[in-house]
C-alpha cells in the first residue's frame, strides 16, 4: 500500500473517531436542550442562550487563534523533530492575560450600556468565570489533538457534557422547573476537572525550550489568528447579540431554539475541521499544492453527496419534528431552522476551504475576507431586521457565513492551479 493511501487511511479512521464522540456529545447536547427548553421559563431561555454565545465569544476570541497557531507550528515541527516545545504553556499564560482585556471590552461595550439590567449584568458575570473554564479545556483537547489522541479528547469533552445534563437531569426529577442561574452554576463547574489534568500533562511531559526566531514566527502567525479567531466568533454570536439589542426575549428565545439545533446540525462540522487541520499541517501536504487541490475537490464531491439529500430531508421533516420536541410555544423556530439548514450545508461541503488556506500561511487574506463577511452580517441584520424579523436574521447570518466558505474555497482552488 503506498503511503499516500495509508495516510488517507488514517485520516478516514481519525474522522471516524473523533465524529462518533462528537456525535455522543450532540445528543447530549440535543437532549440538554430539550430538557431546558421544557423546565426553564421563556425569559431564563433567552438569558442561557445569551451565556452561552457571550461565554463562547470571550473564549473563542481567546482561545482559537493562539491555538490554531500552535496547531499549524507544533504538528509541522513534531513530524519532523519528534518533540514538543513549551509553547503550550506559553499560550494558556498568554490566553489568561488576554481573558482580561477581552472582559475589560466587553464589560464598557456590551455590559455598561445595560448596567440597570440586573439579569443581563448577572448574564456577563456567569459568562466570564464559564470562558475561563473552557480556555482551560480547549488547552487540553489542543494538545491531545496534536498527539492525535482523539479517543481520550473525546471521552474528556463527553464526560463534560454528560455531567451538565447528568445534573440538569435530576434537578429536574426533584423540580418542575428550573432557573437561569443554577443552570448557569452547573455549566461553570463541570469543566473545572480540567484543572488538575493540566497539572498531569504539565509534569509529566517533557517540553522542549523554542529558540526566539521561532516564537517570532508563532507570534507573528498568532496576531493574524488571534484576529481571525475574533472576527469567526462575532461572526458566530453577532446575530444573537443583534436579535437581544433590537429584539423582544420571544424573539430570542425562538431564535435560540432553532440556533441551537442549528449548532447540533453542525455537529460534525468540528470533528472534520479538528482532524483536517491536524492533517494539512503536515510536511507532505504543506510541501504539495497537487494534493491540496486534489483533496479539496474530492471532498466537494464526496460530501455533496450525502449532505444535500440530508439537509433537503431535515428541511421538510422540521415543521413536524420541532413541535413535538419544543412544545407550542416555539413555533416561530421553524423557518429560522430550515434557513439555517442550508447554511449548515454549505459549511460541510466546503469546510476543508480554511484549513487549506491556513495550510497555505495566507492568514491576513483570511482575516480580511472574514471581516467582509462579519460587516455583511452585521450590516445586513441592521437593514433588515425591522421587516422580517428573526427570518431575516438567519437569512444574513447564512449569506455571510455562505460568502466567508465559497470565496476562500475558490481562491484556493484558482491559487493552487496556478502551482
Amino acid at each position: 500500500m503506498s503511503n499516500e493511501k495509508i495516510l488517507n487511511k488514517k485520516l478516514l479512521k481519525n474522522i471516524n473517531t473523533v465524529v462518533f464522540f462528537d456525535m455522543v456529545s450532540k445528543v447530549l447536547s440535543f437532549l440538554l436542550m430539550i430538557l431546558l427548553v421544557r423546565l426553564l421559563s421563556k425569559e431564563s431561555f433567552a438569558a442561557i442562550t445569551l451565556f452561552i454565545s457571550i461565554s463562547a465569544l470571550i473564549s473563542n476570541s481567546i482561545s482559537n487563534g493562539l491555538n490554531l497557531s500552535y496547531v499549524r507550528y507544533e504538528v509541522e515541527r513534531y513530524s519532523k523533530t519528534g518533540s514538543y516545545t513549551n509553547l503550550l504553556i506559553i499560550s494558556l499564560l498568554i490566553q489568561l492575560m488576554l481573558i482580561i482585556i477581552v472582559v475589560f471590552l466587553f464589560y464598557i461595550y456590551l455590559c455598561l450600556p445595560y448596567s440597570k439590567n440586573v439579569l443581563i449584568l448577572e448574564v456577563f458575570f456567569f459568562s466570564v468565570l464559564y470562558s475561563i473554564g473552557l480556555v482551560l479545556f480547549s488547552t487540553i483537547s489542543t494538545f491531545l489533538q496534536i498527539q492525535e489522541k482523539y479517543v481520550l479528547n473525546g471521552t474528556l469533552i463527553n464526560i463534560k457534557n454528560l455531567t451538565i445534563f447528568f445534573i440538569c437531569f435530576i434537578f429536574s426529577i426533584y423540580n418542575n422547573s428550573i432557573n437561569f442561574d443554577i443552570v448557569a452554576i452547573i455549566y461553570i463547574l463541570a469543566p473545572a476537572f480540567s484543572i488538575p489534568i493540566l497539572y498531569y500533562i504539565f509534569k509529566t511531559t517533557i517540553f522542549e525550550k523554542i529558540n526566539k526566531s521561532d516564537f517570532k514566527e508563532f507570534i507573528r502567525a498568532s496576531i493574524w489568528l488571534i484576529l481571525y479567531s475574533v472576527f469567526i466568533a462575532f461572526l458566530s454570536q453577532v446575530d444573537i447579540i443583534i436579535i437581544n439589542s433590537m429584539l423582544s426575549e420571544r424573539d430570542l428565545a425562538n431564535y435560540g431554539v432553532s440556533f441551537r439545533y442549528y449548532i447540533i446540525l453542525l455537529s460534525i462540522l468540528p470533528s472534520i475541521t479538528t482532524v483536517l487541520r491536524i492533517r494539512t499541517s503536515k510536511k507532505d501536504l504543506i510541501n504539495s499544492a497537487k494534493k491540496q487541490k486534489k483533496m479539496v475537490i474530492e471532498w466537494i464531491r464526496s460530501t455533496s453527496k450525502y449532505v444535500i439529500p440530508l439537509i433537503t430531508i431535515c428541511i421538510i421533516i422540521s415543521p413536524t419534528v420541532l413541535p413535538l420536541l419544543n412544545g407550542d410555544e416555539y413555533q416561530l423556530a421553524i423557518i429560522p431552522f430550515q434557513i439555517l439548514s442550508i447554511g449548515a450545508g454549505i459549511s460541510y461541503i466546503f469546510s476543508p476551504g480554511i484549513t487549506i488556506f491556513m495550510a497555505m500561511k495566507k492568514y491576513r487574506l483570511l482575516c480580511g475576507i472574514t471581516l467582509l463577511a462579519l460587516s455583511i452580517n452585521v450590516i445586513g441584520n441592521i437593514l433588515i431586521i425591522n421587516h422580517l424579523n428573526i427570518i431575516g436574521v438567519a437569512i444574513m447570518t447564512i449569506l455571510a457565513h455562505a460568502f466567508l466558505n465559497i470565496t476562500i474555497v475558490l481562491y484556493v482552488l484558482m491559487n493552487l492551479s496556478k502551482k
